[in-house]
Order: C-alpha cells, then sequence, then structure tokens
C-alpha cells in the first residue's frame, strides 16, 4: 500500500508553492532526511520524478538543498523534455544535478520538441536555481554530456563524441581526437568538434574531412572548417578547401566554397558549386587523361546546365593546363557531361594565349599562340581560334613557323599525336613588325623566347 506524504515534505522543502504531491511505498525522516523507498513519484509544477529510492536533505533553514535518486530514474518536464539514468545527485540550492548509467544502459536526455536525443554514461544538469519554473516551449537549462557520448537529431544525423554540451540555442559535441558524424545513415564526417543550432537548422563543423555516397558517385572532402545550412540547402567549406569525386574532380581552394543541394524525390544531389578566390579543378578526359583549371577570381560548377565558369581578377589571368600545354584567358567555360563527368568543350576568350608542346615526351614549349577566343573540342581533339578585331598569331619554333590570319584551326590526330594547321580568310606566313612585337611582349616570360630573342 502506498503512504501519501504531503505535511511532513512541505514542512522540510518549504517547497508549498511548487511541489503538488509525492507519493512512495515507504518513507522515514530523520535528522532533515527524508528517505522514500519504492516507486517514488515526485510531482513538481516543473514536471515528475520517477525512481526506485529518493533521499531529500534540507539545510539549517529547512530549504531542500539535495535530492538524492537511484533506480529507474526518470525525470519528466512540463516542456516535454525529459532524462532517464540509474543514478542521480540533485543540488537544489546550487541549480546542478549529476546523472549516471549503469554499465548497460547510457543516461538519456530526450528533447521531443527538437527531436533531439542524447546519451552518454554521465551527465550534468545546470539551471537557474531563482527560476520557479522552467521554460514551456524548450529546455532552458544546460546539459553536460560525458563519456561515449551519443546524439541523434532527427532521422538524419548521428554524432558520437567524448563530450557534449546542450543549451537552448546549441549543442556543441567534442572528442579527444575527433567526433564521427553520420547523415542520412552513410555519409560520414570527421570532426574536431561540431555545434548544431537547431533553431537555425545549422550544424558547424571544426576541421571536417569526410565522404558523402551517392548512387553514381563518391564525394570526399576536407576543410578548415564547415557549414551546413539546411533551410537554405547550402553547404559552406572555408580555408585549405579540398574537395575529391568521381565526376566531379579534384577541386582545391583557399576561399570559401559554396555547395547548392537540391532534394528530388528524398534524395539530395549536388547541383552547384560556388569557388570564390583562387582555385583548381582538375579533371579527366575520357582518355583518362588530366586537364587542370585554375581561377584567380571564382570557378562555378553547374551541373544542372553541365558548365564550369571560370573567372579571372584583372593581370591575374585563368589558367587550363594539360600535357600537351597551357592555355591563359579574361575566362573560360568548360562544357561537360554530368553523367560521366567527362569535359565535352571548352571555350576561352579575352587575351587568349596558347603556349603547346609537340611531344609529350618534349619538356619546353615549341609552339605560341594569340587569339582573341578558342574553342576546343575533346572528341575530335581540334582547336578553332578567332581574332576578333585583330587576327590570331602563331609561332611554330621547332618549324620556324609564322602565321597570322583571321580564323586558324588546330587538329590534333589521335593516333600519331601530331597536329594540323589550316587558316581561314586572309592568310599571312610572316608576321608584320606589330605582329612580331606582340607576341615577343606576351610570352617574353616563357623559358623559350621567340625569334630573334
Amino acid at each position: 500500500m502506498k503512504l501519501f506524504i504531503f505535511a511532513v515534505f512541505l514542512a522540510l522543502a518549504s517547497l508549498e508553492a511548487d511541489v503538488v504531491s509525492i507519493q512512495a511505498i515507504d518513507a522515514t525522516y530523520a535528522e532533515q532526511t527524508l528517505t522514500l523507498k519504492g516507486s517514488v513519484e515526485l510531482n513538481h509544477e516543473f514536471g515528475n520524478v520517477l525512481s526506485e529510492t529518493a533521499i531529500f536533505n534540507t539545510n539549517h533553514r529547512s530549504e531542500l538543498a539535495k535530492i538524492l535518486l537511484q533506480g529507474d530514474i526518470k525525470l519528466i518536464l512540463k516542456n516535454q523534455s525529459r532524462l532517464e539514468a540509474d543514478q542521480a545527485e540533485i543540488d537544489c540550492q546550487e541549480g546542478k544535478g549529476t546523472f549516471v548509467a549503469n554499465n548497460q544502459v547510457k543516461v538519456h536526455f530526450w528533447d521531443p520538441l527538437k527531436y533531439l536525443h542524447i546519451y552518454s554514461f554521465n551527465m550534468g544538469v545546470l539551471w537557474d536555481p531563482a527560476k520557479k519554473k522552467l521554460a514551456t516551449k524548450g529546455f532552458d537549462g544546460l546539459i553536460i554530456a560525458e563519456d561515449k557520448v551519443e546524439i541523434h537529431y532527427g532521422q538524419q544525423l548521428s554524432a558520437f563524441g567524448d563530450f557534449a554540451s546542450y543549451s537552448d540555442q546549441e549543442i556543441v559535441l567534442k572528442g579527444d581526437e575527433f567526433c564521427k558524424i553520420i547523415l542520412d545513415g552513410k555519409d560520414k564526417i570527421f570532426s574536431d568538434h561540431v555545434t548544431l543550432a537547431p533553431s537555425q537548422r545549422t550544424i558547424t563543423f571544426s576541421n571536417p574531412r569526410g565522404e558523402i555516397i551517392r548512387e553514381q558517385e563518391t564525394i570526399r572532402f576536407s576543410s578548415k572548417s564547415m557549414q551546413w545550412n539546411d533551410l537554405e540547402r547550402l553547404l559552406v567549406l572555408k580555408e585549405q578547401v579540398k574537395i575529391e569525386g568521381d565526376r566531379l574532380g579534384i577541386l582545391e581552394a583557399q576561399g570559401p566554397v559554396i555547395v547548392y543541394i537540391k532534394e528530388r524525390e528524398g534524395v539530395r544531389e549536388v547541383v552547384k558549386v560556388v569557388c570564390q578566390d583562387r582555385v583548381e579543378l582538375v579533371i579527366k578526359d575520357q582518355n583518362n587523361d588530366e586537364h587542370r583549371l585554375s581561377a584567380s577570381e571564382s570557378l562555378v560548377i553547374d551541373r544542372e546546365a553541365e558548365k564550369i565558369e571560370v573567372y579571372a581578377k584583372p593581370e591575374q589571368p585563368t589558367c587550363f593546363k594539360d600535357k600537351h600545354g597551357s592555355i591563359i584567358a579574361n575566362h573560360m567555360c568548360l562544357h561537360f557531361s554530368a553523367a560521366e563527368g567527362m569535359p565535352l568543350q571548352l571555350t576561352v576568350d579575352g587575351e587568349v594565349q596558347i603556349a603547346n608542346k609537340f611531344s609529350l615526351n618534349e619538356d619546353h614549349i615549341l609552339q605560341y599562340i594569340l587569339a582573341d577566343q578558342a574553342k576546343y573540342e575533346f572528341s575530335d581533339r581540334e582547336l578553332t581560334l578567332s581574332g576578333g578585331d585583330n587576327r590570331v598569331l602563331l609561332y611554330d619554333k621547332l618549324n620556324n613557323l609564322e602565321l597570322s590570319a583571321p580564323i586558324l584551326k588546330i587538329k590534333r590526330d589521335k593516333l600519331t599525336d601530331k597536329d594540323s594547321v589550316s587558316g581561314v580568310g586572309d592568310v599571312r606566313f610572316v608576321f608584320i613588325d606589330q605582329e612580331l612585337e606582340k607576341i615577343k611582349n606576351r610570352f617574353q616570360s616563357q623559358e623559350h623566347e621567340t625569334r630573334n630573342l
């Protein structure tokens, strides 16, 4: 038969305004200590406390000082948060509590309003003892979790570490070496520490590295910091950024990289990557040959439009480089197949400079070209150049050839790897003085100089 205790507890605790009821199977009182055993239940204004044993200690002013709980503890707050543990010590005067698990079942804190679960073997709770009531719309204290911490946020995120703190504003998770985060049950991220802001729906990572797994590709990444914004579907990586994908290539950037993500039929896909400041992207063609794109201002990968835009700062042109040579210009656009990640066509414009090699075994640049625009077809291995208001200038050092024309076409044979050059319009085979001076000035920084230098 349960023993109901009202007068004794109220006299000891001086909590007439807060305690609604308290009950247990057995109760004893001695020297300012009330001990309750068997199905203990305290109905307080902040919620309910359930346990097998409860010991209430009062101070010399008959104020409730400490509560010791043991066995199947459940703290159920009016704001719907709850905490479960095996042992607990609550200091009512200091506003802190310590909750300990047994050897098998961890301490469990649950905030259903934020779809949040926190597990650990040791957990502390801090609150303002001056507050008579807890907030009704969220937990307004501080949770400190230690020893094999697990955090489950909704159905999308699970995180594991050694220390965590949780307030109404944010959750911070740290690891002795690193934290492990799993997204959507398959994406893995390792980070020094992680900060979740549920109200803003953001997750911030320190020194993250990991991989995002999709049906057709796996994307690996690392950076100094990273933030996921769930509302805007944005992933922002900052400092020493490296992203590598089976269809994306290898991207390295010093400035921020913004990844735009769309969700289609429950599957999240990367649709655009915007890189600011200096960046380099390495891609491979159908022959597994590498091509490097470098930008001084920005690089934008639009996977829906299937193109890569490369922009330059003044006097710091963009660059396209492979085993055959290099192209520099003010702007470049590379069209590619999103399904296969293969480059299809490269267009460049604005002060185009091309330096080529005739042979893969040749260490030196042997062919120099100036143009205003250029287009290269990867499948046909054909380069078309136009001069705009000027003329296309080509200087072949090996064959001592000078060529000036409104349009030039250069096609590289797939078998012999040799070039054939054809001019369109008014073609000249000797530079005039202004053209010679122009090509000299443009390539004066090259290792090998042009004619008469």
